[in-house]
């Protein structure tokens, strides 16, 4: 490599003006005139001819370089580690590579987020009014809701990919990738292929153990990726780039629109705007390597090198490539190095001028450390750690210090590559360290020593939690990692949901966008709200609003809509339970029974015309007095009582429509009855779920969950373990919304909530609930994670930060707001009345009267 740079070493130092101070790039306005001639050299001489990409072996999946072989693993970045995944990731360093073998461990943070972005907009369904062009296959946008708003975020998301979505904060959206590449300095022979093949199967295998799952990077992932790297520009790119058998790698990689152009201290990657102009700057390149690491060093602290987890001021402001080199020598000849290099060490310490000379003790106590853990079979590697950084135009010492501050706060020192920062760049590119250029490295003393004990310590594994498989929900890790959330993406099978907001942080925003998102994937939606939270946002989605008021005569009638009777009897006997005695703490057994027998017997004779009335009757007539003491306690809800009219006849709520809402606010006042009718609402929506097909997501929402189930019954929490068990069954989910978690464990029937709920959504929580909780012991917390509960925060108009939580694991993620959302999502009523007065004066879609009242909004 270094013969290959040795022309524009030689043109630049050669030039006479090369001792005068200048910009850090080419393509300044007041470049220099050497500079102009290097990057008229680099111009003409394309990075291609720097790489040894050659061609690509499809059936073995190997990489054939110009003096080497190699093969490149891809795993999800790693959110932690214990012991044991270092204990592992020493196993795979330590395994017994051939002499010459190279192996780069990196993490990419990749501005290359529209495939996400893509994959979460294009599963909202499609309206009546898309459609598709057959001959270009290109699809005719309509108005539909769901997919504006998906065009919109994606819009307003992709401008965070190189520069900050909030003022004054450095938060980039991004998406981290963990890299392995292996390459060993051979003659392709049959024998050295199968060799290869079989150190890939190990070190597969090795980090299927520890659960990293990797996949092996083929041609086509390949070429994309290092385009991703080296072709950074401006606008990011639309497509991704596919591998072409007849070009060598390296032709393909290397973009005629872009060109590296170099510098005294930095990179610049240029874009060509045409044939006789002069590259445009569009990328600062930043190289930073390593000259002090900490004392004491852990694997699990390395997830702080790329982003602390609190603080928004110590994070990586631009994508980034952080690359972990290290190279395999001869170790006999580096254990003949070491004992030769401890002896004299050795020596030095026990001489007359060490007592001058303190630090010649020190490293003395080292290499004797290093001579006893070689002998016992510790191997030494030459490694190297490579920075690279991004960053906009102009923006490339803000990066610098930026990063630099992150590693100090670590104790880890970081310097700038200067006048060596071509080969600094090339090194951290995967399958480069090889053996020409590890001695390039060494020339260039930009190799240490290190024992691979300490080397599996040091490894760059980690990004952040990319959620789970389906783009259900779009949210954003601190750090910036693009994530999805989709409930019903969980191995246990339990799809419900217990969250709990503090008021005026972000309950309303979070829980409108978990409806829309369902409803935008074709998914039904029932709200039972108490205080008209949803009125709003039901009216411009055009669902169905129901209040329950004396004017509108409604019956819920649990029969009318009961279809499988096995399965509604678990939720129906308890449900009767709760109605005959509301403030009931202990279990019913005999009456339980009785109830059962009651139900069955009104069922097979009166089918969908039964009513509370049949069974209270049926229970009387049992001739047992403890039967006839429940059906007198049913008597307010038979025709004689005083809530009869929401019980006798046919239930008349329509759920037809993909959205519903039921407003409880008419039943306050009236304690059971209220607890009462949100139960059998349950029951009715359980029914609902059953009737609509599996393949559809069904959600009941209930807020301010412990204002409607105030009250102590074993009855009802019963019912909840039954309903909640039967709504999972058939693709349906449960999900409750309460102010403090605290508020969960204030009966038995708020705890069944959280008990029988699968996934747990926290967002910002008062210090002092949080205290309770852990002097009670109600939630699982840690040291750790008890901060982090704590440092949840709202930024109003940006983002709200929640903690999701399934089967123990966590993750702190945010839901960033974006204007079109914003609006749609707004209980203000001066919002709420514009955007009807905007639709009924032009006779528009919600949609476009969202981005009218947006632009109106925001001034554009």
């Amino acid at each position: 490599m270094l013969t290959k740079l040795k022309t524009i070493i030689a043109e630049f130092f050669s030039h006479p003006d090369a001792g005068v101070p200048a910009n850090d790039y080419l393509g300044d306005e007041n470049e220099l005139p050497y500079q102009q001639e290097m990057n008229d050299y680099l111009h003409h001489h394309r990075i291609a001819s720097l790489l040894p990409f050659e061609s690509y072996d499809e059936e073995n999946h190997l990489f054939h370089n110009e003096s080497s072989v190699g093969f490149l693993l891809e795993c999800p970045p790693l959110m932690g580690a214990s012991e044991q995944t270092e204990k592992v990731m020493n196993e795979l360093v330590n395994y017994n590579m051939p002499t010459g073998t190279a192996i780069q461990f990196m993490t990419f943070g990749s501005p290359n987020i529209l495939p996400q972005l893509r994959q979460w907009a294009d599963q909202r369904i499609i309206g009546e009014d898309e459609s598709y062009n057959k001959q270009t296959g290109a699809r005719q946008r309509g108005s539909n809701t769901y997919r504006r708003l998906g065009r919109r975020r994606v819009e307003h998301f992709i401008k965070g990919a190189r520069k900050s979505l909030f003022p004054n904060v450095k938060y980039i959206v991004r998406n981290f990738r963990v890299l392995m590449s292996f390459t060993f300095s051979v003659e392709p022979t049959e024998l050295k292929i199968r060799e290869i093949i079989n150190i890939r199967d190990a070190a597969v295998g090795i980090l299927t153990s520890v659960g990293a799952q990797p996949t092996i990077v083929d041609a086509n992932t390949f070429v994309d990726l290092m385009d991703d790297i080296i072709n950074q520009k401006r606008e990011l790119k639309r497509d991704p780039v596919f591998w072409d058998r007849g070009m060598t790698l390296s032709q393909q990689i290397d973009s005629p629109e872009t060109c590296l152009m170099a510098g005294r201290s930095g990179l610049a990657i240029g874009e060509l705007t045409g044939e006789n102009e002069k590259p445009q700057r569009t990328i600062d390149v930043r190289c930073l390597s390593v000259k002090n690491y900490p004392s004491n060093w852990a694997l699990w602290n390395m997830s702080e090198l790329i982003g602390d987890n609190q603080n928004d001021y110590l994070r990586i402001p631009c994508p980034f490539l952080f690359t972990y080199g290290l190279y395999y020598p001869d170790q006999e000849a580096m254990r003949t190095n070491v004992e030769y290099t401890s002896a004299r060490a050795k020596a030095k310490a026990e001489s007359p001028m060490a007592r001058f000379i303190p630090n010649l003790q020190v490293q003395n106590d080292d290499w004797q450390t290093v001579l006893r853990q070689t002998s016992n079979g510790e191997t030494l590697l030459w490694t190297y750690h490579q920075m690279v950084l991004f960053a906009e135009p102009g923006q490339g010492n803000v990066a610098e210090e930026s990063t630099k501050a992150i590693f100090k706060s670590h104790n880890w020192g970081l310097q700038r590559d200067s006048f060596v920062q071509v080969p600094a760049f090339l090194s951290a590119l995967p399958m480069m360290l090889d053996k020409a250029m590890f001695h390039d490295l060494q020339k260039l003393g930009r190799v240490r020593r290190q024992l691979t004990n300490n080397i599996a310590n040091m490894l760059p594994l980690f990004g952040e939690w990319t959620g789970t498989p389906s783009p259900k929900m779009l949210l954003f890790g601190r750090k910036g990692q693009i994530s999805f959330f989709d409930n019903f993406n969980t191995a246990a099978g339990n799809f419900n949901i217990a969250c709990a907001a503090e008021s005026g942080n972000g309950k309303s925003f979070f829980a409108s966008e978990f409806i829309n998102n369902t409803l935008g994937l074709g998914g039904r939606a029932i709200i039972i709200d108490k205080g008209g939270s949803y009125k709003n946002y039901c009216e411009l989605k055009d669902g169905t609003y129901i209040e329950f008021i004396d004017e509108l005569n409604i019956c819920v009638n649990p029969f009318t809509d009961l279809k499988d009777y096995a399965e509604a009897v678990t939720v129906l006997k308890p449900l009767i339970a709760v109605m005959a005695a509301p403030n009931r703490k202990d279990e019913w057994d005999w009456e339980n029974s009785a109830i059962e027998k009651a139900i069955e017997n009104v069922w097979h004779a009166r089918g969908n015309r039964a009513t509370i009335t049949d069974i209270a009757v049926t229970l009387k007539a049992m001739g047992d007095n403890r039967a006839q003491d429940v059906g007198d306690m049913l008597y307010p809800y038979t025709k004689h009582g005083v809530y009869a009219r929401y019980f006798e006849g046919e239930a008349n709520l329509d759920f037809s429509n993909p959205l519903v809402v039921l407003e409880m606010e008419g039943l306050s006042g009236k304690g059971d009855l209220q607890r009462v009718m949100l139960l059998i609402i349950m029951y009715i929506a359980t029914n609902v779920m059953y009737q609509t097909s599996k393949e559809v997501q069904k959600v009941c929402l209930i807020d301010e969950a412990w204002q409607l189930m105030d009250g102590d019954n074993s009855a009802a929490a019963k019912f909840i373990e039954n309903g909640y068990r039967v709504a999972r069954k058939y693709n349906g989910c449960f999900m409750t919304i309460v102010q403090g978690i605290t508020d969960y464990y204030k009966s038995s029937t708020t705890r069944a909530l959280i008990q029988n709920s699968g996934w747990y959504i926290w967002l910002k929580q008062k210090d002092t609930t949080i205290e309770q909780l852990h002097r009670d012991k109600q939630l699982d917390l840690d040291a750790y994670k008890k901060t982090m509960i704590k440092s949840l925060r709202t930024v109003g108009g940006q983002y709200s930060e929640m903690m999701i939580e399934n089967d123990g694991a966590y993750s702190v993620q945010r839901l960033i707001t974006d204007p079109f959302a914003h609006y749609m999502y707004s209980t203000n009523a001066v919002d709420s009345a514009r955007l009807k007065e905007i639709q009924s004066e032009s006779g528009v879609s919600l949609g476009e009267a969202i981005e009218v009242l947006a632009a109106e909004r925001e001034g554009h």
